[in-house]
């Protein structure tokens, strides 16, 4: 399979090298943004280069100097050579949609509620959260960890006890009781699992060093 990145860049390469033409530039970026829009899959790496395609959707009327200097600093980004950022908002659209998180809403709800959970809830909960992936390959999937990482950093589920106990495992410069955060914690879990479901857009933050995109999410 061809590294995205690498075929972007052939095309920058090609261009700047007058292999193509910036009318052929853009008809190709236009035509590559409908085919990720079309995918089986909402794939990772599809993501990660969002952002410069869509750049490359701009050129089609550009004054050629202006087109020159945005292809080369692309192409700068891709190498590693300069360092950049893009952000876009997104929604999962209904084919691609998972309902593997269902019932970690479910359960959550009721916690929330009751501040209790029933044996079987927590047994549930050890489960799915044993599921977590070690590849990455969709945005489905980054929302899986993201998710399942969030409860882990505040949850310990008690295989002794079966119990639920709440305390961040992990900090950094908070010196008060982070009972406070169990609140926002949650929050930010719903917001996720709202955004996994479908029904809730997200912002992706792409930034780029050494030629690697690295994703974040934001609701």
């Amino acid at each position: 399979m061809v590294n995205t990145k690498n075929l972007i860049n052939r095309k920058l390469c090609q261009f700047l090298s007058h292999e193509i033409s910036q009318k052929t530039l853009f008809e190709w970026s236009v035509s590559f943004l409908h085919k990720m829009i079309g995918d089986d899959d909402l794939d990772i790496e599809r993501m990660e280069v969002w952002g410069i395609i869509t750049k490359l959707t701009e050129i089609g009327d550009m004054d050629v100097r202006f087109c020159k200097e945005l292809v080369c600093r692309l192409q700068r980004i891709l190498s590693g050579s300069e360092c950049a950022s893009f952000t876009f908002a997104m929604k999962i659209p209904p084919k691609y949609i998972r309902s593997k998180l269902l019932r970690v809403k479910e359960i959550f709800a009721k916690y929330v509620d009751e501040k209790n959970l029933r044996k079987e809830d927590v047994q549930e909960l050890r489960s799915i959260i044993s599921t977590k992936k070690d590849k990455i390959i969709t945005v489905n999937d980054f929302l899986e960890n993201h998710i399942l990482s969030l409860l882990e950093l505040g949850y310990d589920l008690l295989d002794d006890e079966d119990s639920i106990a709440y305390g961040l495992k992990s900090t950094l410069y908070i010196s008060e009781d982070t009972e406070d955060l169990e609140g926002n914690l949650l929050t930010e879990v719903m917001a996720l699992i709202r955004c996994y479901e479908g029904k809730a857009a997200f912002f992706v933050h792409v930034n780029y060093r050494n030629g690697r995109g690295n994703i974040s999410i934001h609701t």
